[in-house]
């Protein structure tokens, strides 16, 4: 039901947008470039979480061989961790476009 909910949240925002931002001559270049922006900033996100996550196991396990504290992996298992990842995501993103286009 929550994801339910939120799906048709977000599709009810987006037809919003849509509407609003109205239909004008060149607009579906614009809107072609936007979504594969998107598409480039979700792999970007997934290959940060990815990294993420092998380096938390990594640092985890490590500190379980090393020592005699038992660290949880399920440590791992917060949404910050997936902010983070999108924060980073963000950045890499922005600055492979900014090296890209010159500055204004």
């Amino acid at each position: 039901m929550n994801a339910g909910f939120i799906v048709a949240v977000l599709a009810v925002s987006s037809v919003l947008v849509w509407a609003l931002t109205g239909r004008r001559r060149g607009d579906q270049a614009r809107w072609r470039a936007a979504g594969l922006a998107l598409c480039e900033f979700a792999g970007l996100w997934a290959l940060a979480l990815i990294v993420d996550v092998v380096v938390g196991v990594a640092v985890i396990l490590s500190v379980r061989a090393a020592t005699s504290f038992f660290v949880s992996v399920y440590v791992l298992n917060d949404v910050s961790l997936a902010i983070a990842s999108a924060l980073q995501a963000f950045v890499l993103y922005w600055r492979r476009h900014s090296a890209l286009t010159p500055a204004a």
